[in-house]
């Protein structure tokens, strides 16, 4: 008899401040399952750096709101993300220039 293993993915989990679940709960749950899914992608991509705090820019998927995210990411640990807050686009663009954005899961970057 042959077994099959059912699912090879790893659980990941990502670690909040409550300031950042508090400002989180001011998206909708639809908006809150795209920045989540973003965070996903990205929390292995995100630079290790011990100053702090470090920022990434975000766009939702309709391309209509842009955020920064605040987060800590040490050597030897993962990601603490801190605070999101709504930017302009102008702000958007300039986190792009700098390569200092979440990539999406719809355009690689």
């Amino acid at each position: 008899m042959d077994l099959e293993q059912k699912s090879t993915e790893e659980k990941k989990t990502l670690r909040f401040d409550v300031v950042f679940m508090d400002y989180l709960s001011n998206y909708t749950e639809d908006e809150q399952e795209d920045i989540l899914s973003q965070l996903l992608l990205n929390d292995n991509l995100l630079p290790k750096e011990d100053v702090y705090p470090q920022h990434v820019g975000g766009r939702l998927k309709n391309g209509e709101v842009y955020f920064i995210i605040e987060y800590i990411n040490q050597h030897e640990e993962n990601p603490i993300y801190l605070d999101i807050e709504k930017i302009t686009l102008n702000d958007y663009l300039d986190l792009m220039i700098k390569k200092e954005t979440l990539q999406t899961n719809d355009t690689g970057r």
